[in-house]
Formats: C-alpha cells, sequence, structure tokens
C-alpha cells in the first residue's frame, strides 16, 4: 500500500480544471470577437455614411455658387431650373490686365433632378449648348422629399 504525504502538492492540474478553464476562454474569445465584429459593421456603415453627406455637400455647395450669381431666372420647376448666370471671362493675353475687370459674361445654366435606370435621384447640371453631367458621382437618393 502507497501512502502519500499531505505536505506534498503536486503541480499538475486535474482534466476537469483544464476543461473549465478551456471553456471559459472559448466563452470570453466569443465575447470579443462579436464585439470586434460588430465595432467594425458600425465603422463601415459610419464611414460610409460621413462619405455620402460629404458628397452630398459638396453637390448642394455646387448648386449654391451657380444659384448666387443668378442674372435671371428663365424656367422654374420642382425638378429643373433654368437660369442666366454672370461669371467673369479674363483673357491673360492682353498687355492690360486692368483694362477688363468689369467684363462679366451671361451664360444659361440648367440644373435638374431625375431618377437614372436604377430608380436612384441624380442631380445634373447643363451649361450653355453642353450635355447634361451629373453633379457628383456618390451623392445618390431614392428618397427625395422637398
Amino acid at each position: 500500500m502507497i501512502f502519500y504525504n499531505k505536505s506534498e502538492k503536486n503541480g499538475a492540474f486535474t482534466l476537469i480544471e483544464l476543461l473549465i478553464v478551456a471553456t471559459i476562454m472559448i466563452m470570453v474569445a466569443g465575447i470579443i470577437y462579436t464585439f470586434y465584429i460588430n465595432l467594425a459593421r458600425t465603422y463601415y456603415k459610419g464611414s460610409d455614411t460621413i462619405i455620402r453627406v460629404l458628397d452630398a455637400q459638396n453637390t448642394l455647395e455646387s448648386i449654391s455658387r451657380d444659384l448666387r450669381s443668378v442674372r435671371n431666372i428663365i424656367r422654374l420647376k420642382n425638378d429643373h431650373i433654368e437660369f442666366h448666370r454672370f461669371y467673369y471671362e479674363s483673357n491673360e493675353n492682353k498687355s492690360d490686365p486692368v483694362s477688363d475687370l468689369n467684363k462679366f459674361m451671361v451664360e444659361k445654366v440648367e440644373i435638374r433632378v431625375r431618377k437614372d435606370d436604377r430608380d436612384y435621384y441624380v442631380f445634373e447640371r447643363k451649361v450653355g449648348a453642353q450635355k447634361w453631367q451629373k453633379l457628383s458621382s456618390q451623392f445618390r437618393s431614392k428618397y427625395l422629399v422637398p
């Protein structure tokens, strides 16, 4: 018969202790992983929203810049505005740059809102005889409430 001395301690862990520690570590890792995934989703969704807001702001600033220089409004509808605007055309080849400081030109500008092929609203601008150009490549919305 073998007798053990109680004063001697065995430095090994039991199988149950190892299973409990492994279970707790797996639970903590799962919680951390879930937290990280939710944080990453929130970050990407928020950054996408910020980019859209900044792009919308650039589009509206472009429209605002045109509207500040309006000479007269030709046509005004819910989805379309047509007006003449003042602009300055400088001739850098002239010898006297002061001679035409007050020379303003007038051009016809049209701004419209329309739906594209995928049912998004887009802003477009047309200056003179040019073709319609989108004011922004990223600013699109399916909902447009006046």
